[in-house]
């Protein structure tokens, strides 16, 4: 008898000829006779369009600010196709080459078009739920049967038709398909079940050669779009044990390639989320690693069968979670209980195996991120539950009978919820802000949903609401990380013109222990900080700021620029002018160059009185930036100093056909009219720049009067 093979009822079995030649690899069952897979077209065609109902609002999702610019927007390995970019880069984390290929394809045909992303996840996870009835099937049809044939056309008609329908509506697989970014979860998936179906097809013998390479180019093919399917050689075994295939030295050499692939790849993930430092040393701290593992774990068994509270991340909650220490126990007795089923049922020490072996890479054995379990990782593992559910309600209806309309009763009920709650799953990743509200109310003291709302109201120029989610965020986690402070910060400098709650909140970024900041960030945060002083007129510490970022990064041509304006501020021109020269020199980004170059024009025209010099800085700007306001109202006033009051009207004049808002051009025009005596104009012009706000000299005005009377 084969390993962990059950005894069969001859009832219903042939017997095998004795003059039949040996086949060329472990013995397979026979397939299960008197019903064909064109009976069960009906069912899976129902099953998609059930399924396509379910996940029809994904089609008009938005992208979410939660990777999806990273993937999209923001990609810059999809503006062109390039094989050579693909296969060499790790991006964000991880090495994904067909997946990102994937996206290539669409830009290069509709360019940044979320109804397209969307869809075209959509799509596979229809060929998903498709390929998944296709190979329980098949895997049904093969095992070997030690029920009467009538519970064997049982399980073939009801098990692959559960198995496709629980994964095809679960709420649980929303996430991999309505986030554009998961495109490498369908995809991964869909190349990861052609392999198992080629794996099954093989172990019929008939052409195990061909089968078995199908079986590793899909493989090859599913690596490429996730790491995640490094589990594949395990599945494999998971079902030789299904079909009670014999250990033999075949069983284990035809599955050395696939193993060393797992092997090279799994390595290759771990060095790409090494590139971007994703590891979360809180689980290393704390010692708690197995605790959470296991506690993550049960919590994907429990949210298959009650897929409630979901959320597009569950934070980790630390060690003050008391069931955590629980979940092992929880295992072991789960554990003790699919031994204590195997004695009976094959099939749930495989569902089990299937389950397991998928998930284990995603457990927190290797701490990625501050999530303690994700929904997508949901998405191929749960076959394995599912096909163990399908397999109970099939033995209920072939063994009881007469409970077959309660049965059918509550697995329709079951089936409505289902489709209800994955529907409305659908609408919570319409937008950001339907998105991040629903994790902020799950998750009201993790900090992460209030920021990203902060950051949907900040986009918005919504500032007075954008503080108050970053300041929900820091007062209801006390764990939160810097990014709530920086924006915060910004927008009290910036916009809300609170230098005192600026510099409290840049201070904090700087200071706070941990806080993991990009090095280009804290520079950032620095100069604003530094900012944030000289609007307050404290000089001194504004020029200590930028003095000690200088010395760190001696490069960047901003800080000089800034500590220039601090030096004026002090009104120590010379070294202010010296910083302002620095900052031209290291060509700095355009924005910072104009600005200086304003700045020191400026300088020269207003102090130093080098009026040549200043307009050869305003015309270097006006250069970089056709009509620039600043450029172009300087030089105007450069021109009315010199007393060229023609060339100065003739640049004020083309300044103010595109701009009648601005108080001070209308001002220094009518200067630059009085200096040519046409004190009409003059007293219009001056009038106008009073309406918007300027104020004027009236001793002026009547000045003008008594000239224009005369």
């Amino acid at each position: 008898m084969d390993v962990g093979e059950h005894p069969h009822n001859k009832a219903g079995m042939k017997e095998k000829p004795k003059n039949k030649p040996e086949q060329k690899i472990s013995p397979v069952p026979q397939a299960v006779p008197s019903y064909s897979f064109k009976k069960q077209v009906p069912y899976l065609l129902g099953i998609l369009a059930l399924t396509f109902i379910c996940f029809l609002p994904v089609l008009k999702n938005e992208l979410i600010v939660w990777d999806d610019q990273g993937y999209t927007t923001n990609n810059p390995y999809i503006r062109e196709i390039s094989l050579p970019a693909l296969f060499r880069s790790f991006y964000m984390g991880c090495y994904h080459p067909l997946t990102m290929l994937s996206y290539s394809l669409e830009y290069k045909f509709f360019g940044i078009n979320a109804t397209v992303f969307h869809l075209d996840n959509l799509l596979l996870h229809l060929l998903n739920t498709a390929l998944v009835f296709i190979f329980t099937f098949l895997l049904v049809k093969r095992q070997r049967q030690d029920r009467a044939s009538d519970e064997a056309r049982f399980r073939l008609m009801i098990v692959p038709t559960v198995t496709a329908l629980l994964f095809a509506i679960h709420p649980m697989h929303v996430e991999s398909v309505a986030w554009a970014s998961e495109r490498k979860d369908v995809l991964y998936v869909f190349f990861l079940l052609l392999s198992l179906i080629a794996y099954v097809f093989y172990l019929r013998g008939n052409c195990p050669v061909k089968y078995l390479l199908v079986a590793f180019l899909c493989y090859v093919l599913s690596l490429f779009s996730k790491g995640q399917a490094i589990v594949l050689p395990l599945l494999f075994l998971a079902i030789d044990y299904y079909l009670a295939r014999k250990i033999d030295k075949r069983l284990i050499l035809e599955k050395v390639p696939f193993f060393i692939l797992s092997i090279v790849f799994g390595v290759v993930a771990i060095r790409a989320q090494q590139s971007v430092s994703a590891v979360n040393t809180t689980y290393l701290e704390n010692g708690a690693l197995i605790f959470t593992s296991a506690y993550g774990l049960v919590l994907y068994l429990i949210k298959a069968v009650v897929p409630i509270d979901l959320s597009g991340i569950h934070p980790y909650t630390g060690n003050q979670n008391t069931w955590m220490y629980v979940a092992p126990f929880v295992i072991v007795a789960l554990a003790y209980l699919v031994y204590r089923s195997t004695k009976k049922n094959r099939f749930v020490l495989f569902g089990a195996m299937f389950f397991l072996c998928s998930i284990v890479t995603v457990l927190k054995f290797i701490p990625l991120g501050d999530a303690i379990f994700s929904e997508r990782y949901s998405y191929l593992p749960y076959i394995g539950l599912f096909f163990i559910f399908g397999n109970y309600l099939a033995v209920l209806l072939a063994r009881y009978g007469q409970y077959k309309t309660m049965l059918y009763t509550g697995f329709t009920v079951v089936t409505l919820i289902l489709v209800i709650a994955t529907y409305q799953r659908c609408l919570v990743w319409r937008d950001n802000v339907s998105f991040w509200t629903d994790v902020a109310e799950k998750y009201p003291d993790y900090w992460r949903g209030n920021t990203s709302l902060g950051d949907d109201c900040l986009k918005k120029k919504q500032y007075a609401g954008a503080v108050g989610y970053y300041t929900k965020a820091i007062e209801s986690d006390k764990d939160c990380p810097y990014d709530a402070y920086l924006s915060r910060g910004n927008i009290y400098l910036e916009n809300l013109k609170r230098n005192d709650l600026a510099i409290a909140d840049l201070r904090k970024v700087i200071e706070l222990p941990g806080k993991h900041i990009a090095a280009s960030e804290e520079v950032g945060a620095e100069q604003n900080l530094g900012l944030a002083y000289f609007r307050s007129g404290q000089y001194d510490s504004a020029i200590k700021i930028y003095e000690r970022v200088a010395k760190t990064d001696p490069g960047n041509g901003k800080t000089f620029q800034l500590l220039g304006l601090a030096y004026l501020g002090k009104k120590e021109y010379p070294l202010a002018l010296d910083n302002y020269t620095t900052a031209i020199n290291l060509n700095p980004p355009k924005d910072v160059l104009i600005e200086a170059l304003i700045n020191r024009g400026g300088l020269y025209a207003d102090v130093l009185g080098r009026y040549d010099d200043a307009l050869a800085d305003f015309n270097r700007a006006l250069t970089l930036s056709p009509g620039n306001a600043d450029a172009t109202l300087n030089t105007g006033v450069i021109y009315y100093k010199k007393g060229q009051y023609e060339s100065a009207l003739n640049i004020f004049n083309a300044a103010l056909l595109k701009d009648q808002t601005n108080a001070q051009l209308f001002y220094i025009r009518a200067l630059c009219l009085a200096g040519v005596k046409d004190y009409s104009k003059a007293l219009h012009d001056i009038n106008q720049a009073k309406s918007l706000g300027k104020a004027i000299d009236e001793t002026l005005v009547k000045n003008w009067e008594s000239e224009l009377q005369h």
